[in-house]
C-alpha cells in the first residue's frame, strides 16, 4: 500500500497472516527502497501514475516466466501498454537503466491486441474497459502478466488490479489466473496484496 499524499508512503498492511509476514516484510523493504531512491528529489505529493509505474517494475521483479517466454538469455522483459497511455513520460523514466534478473526492461505501446508479439507484462488501459474481456480471451494461454486499473479486473480473469483506496494505491491479485498462464508469483508479492478469485468475464457479442 502506497499513499498518494504521504511523505512516508511505505507501510506494511496492518493485517498480515503470520505465515506470510517475513516474506511480506522483505517485499516492503524492497519496494520502499525503490521508491525512496526514485522519488527522493520529487515533489512532496506522489502522483498516482508515478506510483503505478513503480508497481509495474516491482511486479516484474517478483514474477517468474517459463523459459520459453524468452527467445534468448539476453532478451529484454517487455512491459506493454495497451490503449491510451496514462503514464506519459513517467514510465520510461522509472524503467530507465533498470534490469530484472540481468535482463533489461523495454516499453512498447499497442493500440490493438493483435499487435502484441513479444510482451511479458501488459498494462491494459482504462480506454479498453469495454473490450478487456475479449482482450483477455485473445491472449489466453500466453505467459503474459496482465495488469490494469479497470474495476474488478482481477475478479474477471485479469491477474493484477491496481486500485486506489482512501488515497492509497493497493493491488488485488488473482493467483489462479497467473498460474493458468504458467507464471509463478512470489509470496513476497502476493503477501502484500489482496487475493481474489474469479474466472474470465464473457466477452460481449
Amino acid at each position: 500500500m502506497l499513499s498518494l499524499n504521504s511523505t512516508s508512503p511505505c507501510k506494511p498492511k496492518p493485517a498480515c497472516r503470520p505465515s506470510s509476514l517475513p516474506g511480506a516484510l522483505v517485499a516492503v523493504v524492497l519496494i520502499c527502497s525503490f521508491f525512496i531512491s526514485e522519488l527522493r528529489a520529487a515533489e512532496p505529493e506522489l502522483p498516482e501514475y508515478k506510483l503505478k509505474a513503480g508497481f509495474l517494475y516491482n511486479f516484474a521483479k517478483f514474477v517468474t516466466w517459463p523459459a520459453n517466454a524468452f527467445a534468448t538469455p539476453q532478451m529484454p522483459i517487455t512491459i506493454g501498454v495497451l490503449g491510451v497511455d496514462p503514464f506519459g513520460p513517467v514510465l520510461p523514466r522509472i524503467l530507465q537503466s533498470k534490469t530484472v534478473n540481468g535482463r533489461p526492461l523495454e516499453i512498447q505501446y499497442f493500440s490493438r491486441v493483435e499487435d502484441l508479439k513479444h510482451c511479458h507484462v501488459l498494462f491494459i488501459s482504462r480506454s479498453e474497459k469495454d473490450r478487456y474481456p475479449a482482450i483477455l480471451a485473445s491472449i489466453q494461454g500466453r505467459s503474459l502478466l496482465t495488469v490494469s486499473e479497470i474495476e474488478r479486473f482481477a475478479h474477471n480473469g485479469g491477474m493484477i488490479n491496481l486500485v486506489v483506496v482512501q488515497e492509497s494505491v493497493r493491488f488485488e491479485i488473482n493467483l489462479q489466473a497467473a498460474e493458468r498462464a504458467g507464471l509463478q508469483v512470489s509470496s513476497k508479492l502476493w503477501g502484500l496484496g489482496t487475493l481474489v478469485k474469479g474466472g474470465p468475464a464473457k466477452p460481449e457479442k
